[in-house]
This record gives structure tokens, C-alpha cells and sequence, in this order.
């Protein structure tokens, strides 16, 4: 007899903020040999975590196309307790209903895994769910400069506070070459410091150049992703009427910007953004 386990993980950058979701259908036999492996995946420019997390499980019980008995595998307490010990549901009603109405049409064991903890399968789904989240960040590029681009570069920015001393570290690739640059600042927040590197960064880029940039702020990717073409809008007022905070370095950003072709993703896990991140490991 097939088993079916449905894996899911849902992820946010910025709770509201972009979100992606992953999930993995995996038909194995009585014997725990693997048959068949589907993975499923989608981002959201604007959400919560618990949204993407019950997504996750949503569209992979889409895929059932007939009752069915499966395993969801979810490392949501959110998601697992409400369905199983009745946690009250304040919020997503919509995607409640939807679920609900799949869960009757199957028959359904939730299961927990505690996250990050090595399960292959919710380490694989978290992958999906932040690819998902760069692909999200990819389509709401600040800046599509329609001069001609004549460089490239890829920058990766890391922060550290320590109290309210920032420090960041940058690290600029270009095929000329690489540019390292380091610096601190006392009596500061952590989204100044994020706005004082992003504008050290741009700095150091040459003119017309396509660049993607991970940083390891959400505030800079979301402003530069979402908030600044409104506040640009409103002359750098927020929608409540208030003046954008930190309007004289987000100003300074733009400007820069706009001389480039930019696509704005997190800091991530590869060798360049540890190389980034060393560059701050000592004040």
C-alpha cells in the first residue's frame, strides 16, 4: 500500500513581508522506499509567516485529486495545534476555510518537527520557501534604469549591533576584481546603520551598473522593494501622514538607485555572505 506524507514550510522577510512557502508530496512503500517526489513552491510579495505556513499546506492537498490518507509534517506549532488541539483561530480566515475544506475530503495525521533541526524533508521545504522569497524580491526590483548598463556587480552587506554600536561589513564582486569595506558607527539603530552601509555600498559602484544586492535587513528590502515608490509619492510621508523616518539617508539611496539596475535579495547562506559577515566578527 502507498504512503503519502505531505512536508511543508512556509517563510517571511519581514512579518508583514515578502513570503515564500514549500511543500513536498512523497509516496513511498509499506517499507519507507521513496516512489515518487513532488515539490511545489510560491511566494507573496506582501504577508505573514503563518499565511505562507498554511499555504504551504493548502496547495500541497490541492494536488490530491481523491480521498486520500496523508501525513502533514509541519513545523508550525500554529498550524499543527490549531487542527489537532483546537487552538482559536483570530486571524487568516480565508485560508482556515480552505483548509478545513480539504481536510474533510481526506483523512489527515499532522505531525510536528521542530524546525532546523536536520529533518531532510522540512529542510528541503524551508529551501523552497526561501528560493521563493528571492524570486519574490527579484520581481519588485527598486530600480530599472533605462540607460544603457555597462557593469556588474553583486554586493553583499552585513550588520552587527552591539548596543548601540553598529558595524557593518561589505563585500563588492565585480569581474575587475573584489573591494572590501568596513566601518562603524556609535549612538545608532539598527535600520540607520543598515541605511548608512547600503549607502556606503552604493557608493562604491561604478556607473550604469546591474547590480543584485544582499543585505541582511529587512527594513532596506522593504523599503527599497515595497515602501519608497509610495513615499516617493508622497513626497516622503508615510500613508499615515508622518514623515518617513531616516528620509535624509532614504533619499540619498534613491538618488544613487536610480543610476543602477538593482534586484535586492536577503543575505543568504553562501560563502560570500559569510566572507560579509566576517568582515564584522571583530569591533
Amino acid at each position: 500500500m502507498t504512503k503519502i506524507t505531505l512536508y511543508t514550510d512556509g517563510a517571511c522577510s519581514g512579518n508583514p513581508g515578502p513570503g515564500g512557502w514549500g511543500a513536498i508530496l512523497v509516496a513511498s512503500d509499506e517499507a519507507g522506499n521513496v516512489l515518487k517526489e513532488m515539490e511545489l513552491s510560491g511566494g507573496e510579495a506582501n504577508t505573514t509567516n503563518n499565511r505562507m505556513e498554511l499555504t504551504a499546506v493548502i496547495e500541497g492537498l490541492k494536488q490530491l485529486k481523491r480521498p486520500t490518507a496523508v501525513r502533514v509534517v509541519s513545523d508550525s506549532q500554529y498550524v499543527v495545534n490549531t487542527m489537532t488541539r483546537g487552538w482559536k483561530r483570530k486571524a487568516n480566515h480565508d485560508l482556515w476555510r480552505q483548509l478545513d475544506d480539504l481536510a474533510r475530503q481526506h483523512t489527515i495525521t499532522w505531525e510536528y518537527v521542530k524546525g532546523h533541526a536536520g529533518h531532510e524533508y522540512n529542510e528541503r521545504a524551508d529551501q523552497l520557501a526561501t528560493a521563493a522569497i528571492k524570486q519574490v524580491y527579484g520581481k519588485n526590483n527598486h530600480s530599472q534604469n533605462s540607460q544603457q548598463i555597462t557593469h556588474s556587480a553583486v554586493v553583499y552587506i552585513a550588520l552587527k549591533m552591539s548596543h548601540k554600536r553598529g558595524r557593518w561589513g561589505i563585500l563588492i564582486i565585480t569581474s575587475d576584481g573584489e573591494l572590501t569595506l568596513s566601518d562603524w558607527l556609535d549612538d545608532v539603530t539598527e535600520n540607520r546603520l543598515a541605511l548608512v552601509a547600503t549607502l556606503d555600498a552604493l557608493q562604491n559602484l561604478l556607473p550604469h551598473t546591474e547590480t543584485t544586492i544582499y543585505i541582511d535587513s529587512d527594513y532596506v528590502l522593504n523599503g527599497m522593494t515595497n515602501w519608497i515608490h509610495g513615499w516617493r509619492k508622497r513626497n516622503w510621508r508615510k500613508s499615515d501622514g508622518q514623515p518617513v523616518m531616516h528620509d535624509d539617508l532614504w533619499k540619498r539611496i534613491d538618488e544613487l538607485a536610480r543610476k543602477h539596475q538593482l534586484t535586492w535579495l536577503p543575505l543568504d547562506e553562501s560563502t560570500n555572505s559569510t566572507r560579509a559577515r566576517l568582515l564584522v566578527v571583530n569591533e
